[in-house]
């Protein structure tokens, strides 16, 4: 019983990129949080621009100026970003500015 929890605990250890990976693909499709061609701001990655890749493991996203970052799929479950896909749907336009 000592054996098959040891190796339990090396096998989790070793895919738990692959694990953490393929959960939060299946949380980011049901709960429709990232979609191909929505624009994205992550700044602890750096990315801002258009989602061009949704893979088990990772997004790519196309910067403004023509960069891709790559940002693991998890981190869009762990992490905060803004997801300006409303924005983009909305027929107005949201001014943060007071006006007198």
């Amino acid at each position: 019983l000592l054996s098959l929890g040891a190796a339990s605990a090396i096998i989790l250890f070793i895919f738990k990129d692959t694990i953490l990976g393929f959960i939060a693909s299946i949380q980011v499709s049901v709960n429709d949080i990232v979609r191909i061609g929505d624009w994205i701001t992550f700044s602890k990655y750096g990315a801002d621009g258009f989602v061009t890749e949704i893979n088990l493991a990772t997004v790519r996203v196309q910067n403004w100026d023509n960069t891709y970052t790559t940002i693991p799929t998890y981190n869009l479950i762990a992490d905060s970003f803004h997801n300006w896909r409303g924005m983009q749907e909305s027929p107005g336009r949201r001014i943060k500015r007071a006006i007198n």
